[in-house]
């Protein structure tokens, strides 16, 4: 990964929609895919915004998934502690893999399907709203487990 040399920026957060990047980020070639960012505790962290790069980045075993060395660009009230019991996206291996395989059998693709009409059922039983891309619209973020 490259970066070039550049003054250290806050993230830009001023957005026109919430559902796109602010300004700053969206315009290709306003600035470099790498480059340096001021955390708003001070810490110099780095900016990702190129395809190539951030598949790098996400592909890295030496970045870390563990929540309590994560820190977030903008300001926030929590602190970042151990991930919970279980909760293995947030551990980086041997851990995560020991937790995840397990289950693993119970998402293929052929079982996760089975479970798409009794999901969208659920749906609408909760929202009463009869169309998948109404549900963004409406802000669903978890459903109940009740298989």
């Amino acid at each position: 990964m490259t970066e070039t040399a550049q003054e250290p920026v806050a993230l830009p957060t001023a957005r026109t929609c919430p559902f796109a990047p602010p300004e700053e980020l969206a315009t290709p070639g306003s600035r470099s895919p790498v480059g340096r960012l001021t955390y708003p505790d001070g810490t110099l962290g780095r900016l990702v915004t190129g395809y190539a790069q951030a598949r790098s980045v996400l592909g890295n075993p030496s970045f870390s998934s563990r929540s309590e060395l994560q820190r977030l660009p903008v300001p926030h009230p929590w602190v970042a502690e151990p991930a919970a019991p279980g909760r293995f996206i947030s551990m980086d291996p041997p851990d995560r893999t020991r937790l995840r395989k397990p289950p693993a059998g119970l998402f293929t693709v052929r079982r996760t399907d089975r479970l798409l009409p009794r999901g969208e059922e659920i749906t609408r039983e909760r929202l009463d709203v009869p169309l998948r891309s109404e549900m963004i619209v409406h802000g669903v973020h978890e459903l109940p487990v009740t298989w």
